[in-house]
């Protein structure tokens, strides 16, 4: 009876976790195509494109709150339910959708802010290249008779490398790194915590 019982639990809360991803991942396709369709993607002004990782980063939370949540009543009913391979399977795909909630909904802005980064870089490049072919000209044309003539393009080609370096490190990723570490810590954490505490059980009955 006992045994039905957890079954039970189980394929309840199993079904629970499946309607609330199945929410949850067709609220954020939609946002996902309308964000990256429509947002505009200014590299220098990355506020608005950080912003929804901020809610897909929440999303994800709370689904693995959720998880550990349910995990933690399993252990409080019953301690060996909470280890059955269900429940196991249960949180590892928890685990992976969460990751899913947070990273896919930003992986089409991901590619419009790497596309408009490469685009920067090669109309650099190219303005690089034209600086040089002209400096080249003059020098075959003898026009540099002293360095005060070559200052004005050397100065463009110092600025065009500026830019270029500031242009490498621009980051292609709409999250902030805060973000992205606090998902990382509330993914992992419980992990940890689960690991270390079967160590010590193991430790302890050795």
């Amino acid at each position: 009876m006992s045994k039905a019982i957890d079954i039970a639990v189980t394929y309840a809360n199993l079904i629970i976790l499946s309607t609330f991803l199945y929410h949850t991942i067709h609220q954020l396709r939609q946002v996902r195509r309308i964000y990256a369709s429509y947002a505009e993607v200014d590299l220098f002004h990355t506020g608005p494109l950080f912003a929804f990782s901020t809610l897909t980063a929440r999303t994800a939370v709370a689904l693995i709150i959720a998880n550990y949540a349910m995990l933690a009543g399993f252990v409080a009913v019953s301690p060996i339910l909470a280890s059955n391979p269900i429940s196991v399977a249960i949180t590892l795909i928890t685990t992976v959708m969460a990751v899913v909630v947070f990273s896919w909904p930003l992986l089409d802005l991901h590619n419009r802010m790497k596309a408009e980064k490469q685009q920067m870089l090669d109309k650099n490049a190219s303005e690089m290249k034209i600086s040089f072919n002209e400096t080249r000209r003059r020098i075959e044309m003898g026009e540099f008779h002293d360095m005060a003539d070559m200052a004005p393009l050397k100065d463009m080609v110092d600025t065009l490398i500026a830019e270029r370096t500031v242009l490498e490190k621009l980051p292609t990723w709409p999250w902030q790194a805060a973000t992205a570490r606090g998902f990382g810590t509330a993914l992992l954490l419980p992990i940890l915590l689960w690991l270390m505490q079967r160590i010590l059980e193991r430790l302890l009955n050795f």
